[in-house]
């Protein structure tokens, strides 16, 4: 009984000091001020810096569940800047040797535009778009039937098996690969920096981060746009017309 009173004691001791030591921790981050981390993939982040080297950065992250400070750490290779008030501290450097040919300030501008196609740019035209030629292509693939076994190929009319009358073949299954025609890729020029003027030059920088996301976003959106116009024709021809086959 006493030795089961002890433990029960001593438990009691534990909680209570972790528990204590947990919101004195807490206390202290609360007491950091908040900064942004910005990172060169155009993201960013509220951080509470603790220690900032050439290498790194380390400090506190707030957990998205439980709204919590936890500690983390970020290598310097993904970063653009620390921003705490209006001091910033750079981690880019421009190093055309090592393939850092933007200087701070065009690397921020790129970063910026970056940001912006992450978060403004909406593809739902072209997912529209290739949604129907998804549909198209697997509408035409599912009605006609080009090879017969015993006849070989044959284009004519006895090709042709009805909507839904044939299963679907190559041509629904190459239809990702052929809706890659609807992405357009806006031409950027290279231009003489040296005969540009500075805020030509950072604006160049800001249509060239711009672009890489948007094409990026709008390759994804044809792939799943196309899928998902061929799985819906694949959907209701065997959903619907499986009895009639």
């Amino acid at each position: 009984m006493f030795r089961n009173v002890v433990i029960l004691i001593c438990l009691v001791f534990f909680f209570t000091f972790f528990l204590d030591s947990n919101l004195h921790a807490q206390k202290n981050i609360d007491e950091l001020s908040v900064g942004s981390l910005y990172f060169l993939s155009g993201d960013t982040l509220a951080f509470k810096k603790v220690e900032i080297e050439k290498l790194f950065i380390s400090g506190f992250q707030k957990r998205k569940i439980n709204d919590k400070w936890f500690i983390k750490s970020y290598s310097a290779d993904d970063l653009l800047y620390y921003k705490i008030n209006s001091d910033k501290h750079y981690f880019y450097e421009y190093k055309p040797s090592e393939g850092g040919f933007l200087s701070k300030e065009e690397m921020e501008q790129y970063v910026l535009g970056q940001k912006d196609a992450r978060y403004r740019f909406k593809p739902k035209k072209i997912f529209l778009y290739s949604a129907l030629f998804g549909v198209v292509m697997s509408l035409f693939d599912t009605s006609f039937d080009f090879y017969e076994k015993g006849s070989g190929w044959q284009f004519n009319r006895s090709s042709y098996k009805g909507v839904f009358g044939s299963d679907p073949g190559f041509i629904t299954i190459s239809s990702p690969l052929l809706s890659t025609f609807l992405i357009k890729q806006n031409k950027l020029k290279l231009l003489n920096r040296s005969m540009m003027e500075e805020e030509d030059v950072l604006e160049e920088s800001y249509r060239h981060g711009y672009e890489s996301v948007r094409h990026a976003k709008n390759t994804k959106s044809v792939t799943r746009g196309s899928l998902f116009g061929l799985g819906l024709v694949i959907a209701i021809k065997f959903i619907w017309f499986s009895d009639d086959n």
